[in-house]
């Protein structure tokens, strides 16, 4: 610390959030119930010939926490800086891995719709924060590529990502971390196979 200077330590206070969303739209305010639930087994239903395992319900509940925990850790620095979860996620998903660098790319790897995507990309670079860049010899592709203007965007969502990280890992000792990602680099092979099917 004593190190480096003009270093920034950034202090997040707890914030009692509005139970209501509002979203503008083209010609008027949307006003929604935030999401608060946290969905129970009771709270599924199976439409599929073949029902999930309970070992499996319980997985996919599990995932939903996480994802529900990561968007509500975000949602303070969202609101800062006036952008939407879904642009925050693909601008963090383009400076987290620099070989992904389309729509597609987000789409096909970060699992975002691909309207989503579309909305979101054109409101970031209308905004300055990201922009297009056509390939020589190919104008049907475009990589997108993060703007200075978004760097201090890219910054404090990175130290926000790493908080959660820490906060979802507190507790758990380098053996069991260990193998938790040797199992998630197993289903990630898997997965890879599944598609190739």
């Amino acid at each position: 610390m004593h190190q480096k200077k003009n270093r920034i330590i950034l202090v997040r206070k707890e914030a009692k959030l509005p139970k209501k969303q509002f979203r503008s739209l083209l010609n008027g305010v949307l006003v929604q119930d935030r999401d608060l639930n946290i969905e129970t087994t009771a709270d599924l239903k199976t439409v599929t010939d073949k029902a999930p395992t309970p070992e499996e319900v319980e997985d996919m509940l599990f995932a939903n926490k996480i994802v529900k925990a990561y968007t509500d850790h975000c949602r303070e620095l969202c609101t800062e800086l006036a952008i939407p979860q879904t642009a925050f996620d693909i601008l963090m998903f383009l400076a987290n891995h620099p070989e992904y660098k389309s729509a597609r790319d987000v789409v096909e790897i970060r699992k975002i719709k691909a309207n989503l995507v579309s909305i979101n990309v054109e409101k970031l670079v209308h905004e300055g924060l990201l922009e297009r860049k056509h390939i020589a010899g190919d104008r049907r592709k475009v990589e997108l590529l993060i703007t200075e203007k978004a760097s201090a965007i890219v910054e404090k969502g990175k130290i926000v990502q790493k908080e959660f990280i820490e906060q979802l890992m507190d507790g758990i000792d380098e053996n069991t971390l260990s193998c938790i990602r040797e199992g998630f680099q197993k289903m990630e092979k898997n997965i890879e196979k599944m598609e190739e099917k």
